[in-house]
Formats: structure tokens, C-alpha cells, sequence
């Protein structure tokens, strides 16, 4: 293989894809570089799954966390193709915190939103679609109205640039859910019925605790980004580990 790690110090990965390696490099880009495989963001020797999730968490981030947090994961994800056992039990543990950890976090910014936040963390762990999904379609159900009709109460008033909650990290659970989705098959399905429900949810539960605060005087609207990094930051490094967690998967030899 060839290793350029001297030069991986000062690469500054950046969104999206780019023609030649001249004109710039994704996380998944330097990657078959450093694999020595032609420019793409698709190389062979890495996991679909992993693959996915690390370039929708490449598009994400702004230019600083995206070099602080993808430039360390870059070797590890060389030669992470394996079965599609282990690639589809990849894909239920990034669907899985994307459920149960990505969308209560962000609910929960939302105080009268508690009990749903409180339901999802509760959810049996997601390992198939059999009535675990069934059941987390449901709470999520619940929690997206619950969360839509806060964001129309009169408190609850619109947040001028409310793309502002996706530019600070709502994308990172989507990582998750696109990561489930590549999978194929039945997690595909399932990641593409429960997701929904988890982005809006998050997302009107989100903008209406940023509503409510600015309204009450907690903060002016130049205190958004501050208001929602503490949630961003707690998300990266969950969203990391979640990371590890899916690198280790192994396949389970069949007796």
C-alpha cells in the first residue's frame, strides 16, 4: 500500500467530490489515496456502510471538525470491506443511534418534549425490522407530531435562517441514517420510514427550543450557533463512537 502519512498532516479534507486529487479531497477521497487505488470516493478496499457514513459526515461538518475529526479515522477505514453480514450489522448500529441517540438529544432541546425524548432513549436496541422498528416508527411517530405541533404553537414562532440547526449538526444523525440505507434490503426500508420521522422531529423540536429561547431573552439570534454547540459537540463524539463501534463488528463464524 501506499501510505503518504507525512502528507496527511497538512491535507485539508473539503465537501464533496472533485475531479482530479489536484482539485482537492473528501474523506473518502484520501482514503484510495492513501490506499493506493484510483481517485474516487467509493474505494474498494473500504465497507460500503463505513464508506457511506463518512462521507455524509465529510459534508456536514465545517472545514475545522471536519479535518480534527475525519483525518484520524482515515487508515482505519483501509481494508474494513468484509461480508454483508457484517456490513448490514453495521448498518443496524448506525440506525439504531440514530433513533435512540441522535433524535432524543435534539428533542430534548425542546422541554415540553421530554417524555417523547424520554420514550425513544428507551426503545429495545435496534438489531432488525421485526417489532423493534415497528416499535420505534411508532414513539418516533408520537414525538414528530408532538415536536410540529410545538413548533406552531404561538411561542413556538419561526426562526429566521432556520437552516442554521442543519449547518450545526443535524446532518451528523443523517450520516447514520444514509450509512443504514446503503446497506440494501430490508435496512434500507427501514432506515428511510423511521428517519424521516427522526429528522423532523429533531428538527422542529430543535427550531422551537431556539424560538423559545430567543423570545423569552435567553438569547438573541446571534447566539443560535452557541445555543446548539453543546448538542453538536456531545453528537460528534457520540457519532465517533458510534464509528469504532461499527469498525468492530466482526463476521460470527456459523457452527
Amino acid at each position: 500500500m501506499n501510505f503518504q502519512w507525512d502528507q496527511v498532516r497538512d491535507l485539508r479534507l473539503s465537501v464533496g467530490v472533485h475531479d482530479t486529487r489536484e482539485r482537492g479531497m473528501c474523506a473518502m477521497e484520501a482514503v484510495a489515496w492513501l490506499a493506493g487505488e484510483p481517485h474516487s470516493d467509493h474505494p474498494q478496499c473500504t465497507c460500503l456502510v463505513l464508506g457511506a457514513f463518512i462521507r455524509s459526515l465529510n459534508d456536514s461538518l465545517g472545514d475545522e471538525d471536519r479535518d480534527r475529526l475525519l483525518k484520524p479515522l482515515l487508515r482505519n477505514l483501509i481494508n474494513t470491506k468484509s461480508s454483508a453480514y457484517v456490513a448490514m450489522k453495521r448498518a443496524y448500529l448506525a440506525l439504531d443511534w440514530f433513533i435512540r441517540v441522535n433524535a432524543p438529544e435534539w428533542i430534548a432541546l425542546c422541554a415540553d418534549l421530554e417524555f417523547h425524548s424520554h420514550m425513544l432513549r428507551r426503545l429495545p436496541v435496534i438489531v432488525n425490522t421485526d417489532t423493534a422498528i415497528e416499535a420505534s416508527v411508532k414513539v418516533l411517530d408520537a414525538a414528530r407530531s408532538a415536536a410540529h405541533a410545538a413548533a406552531h404553537a404561538p411561542d413556538g414562532h419561526a426562526v429566521r435562517g432556520a437552516g442554521i440547526f442543519a449547518a450545526v449538526g443535524r446532518a451528523i444523525g443523517e450520516s447514520a441514517a444514509s450509512a443504514a440505507w446503503t446497506a440494501g434490503g430490508e435496512a434500507a426500508a427501514a432506515s428511510e420510514s423511521a428517519g424521516d420521522s427522526a429528522r423532523a422531529a429533531a428538527g422542529d423540536a430543535a427550531l422551537t427550543a431556539v424560538a423559545r429561547a430567543i423570545s423569552s431573552g435567553m438569547i438573541t439570534p446571534h447566539d443560535i450557533g452557541d445555543f446548539l454547540c453543546p448538542t453538536k459537540n456531545k453528537l460528534q463524539s457520540s457519532a465517533l463512537e458510534l464509528f469504532d463501534r461499527m469498525l468492530a463488528v466482526k463476521d460470527e463464524v456459523q457452527l
